[in-house]
């Protein structure tokens, strides 16, 4: 199942902006190959997350959902719009949901 656009250019400019971060880090920097990180490279740690969320939410005026809330929300309207005759299949894979390997891969 092909990502949407959007989904794209944010891991693009995700990428770009890891870069930078990178750079700045130099020498202490842990190669991986998170998407999300720390400054220096490592994984988030999930209460760092949830505090990070939990302002990003309030400034933009929603309401607070977990990260879990919303993987579900976004699982769901992604197989809502699929073609693939076999959607859960393939949202399970591309999650990792039945692998536990969603969190660690995006270092959540």
């Amino acid at each position: 199942m092909p990502l949407p656009d959007i989904c794209t250019v944010a891991l693009a400019r995700r990428r770009d902006a890891q870069a930078v971060t990178r750079e700045a880090a130099g020498p202490a920097w842990q190669p991986s190959d998170l998407v999300f990180t720390t400054r220096y490279g490592r994984p988030v740690e999930p209460r760092n997350f949830n505090r990070f969320w939990d302002r990003r939410c309030d400034l933009a005026g929603v309401r607070r959902l977990t990260a879990r809330d919303v993987r579900r929300t976004c699982a769901s309207r992604w197989a809502s719009h699929s073609t693939d005759e076999r959607p859960t299949a393939v949202l399970r894979c591309c999650t990792a949901h039945d692998q536990g390997t969603f969190r660690s891969g995006w270092g959540l």
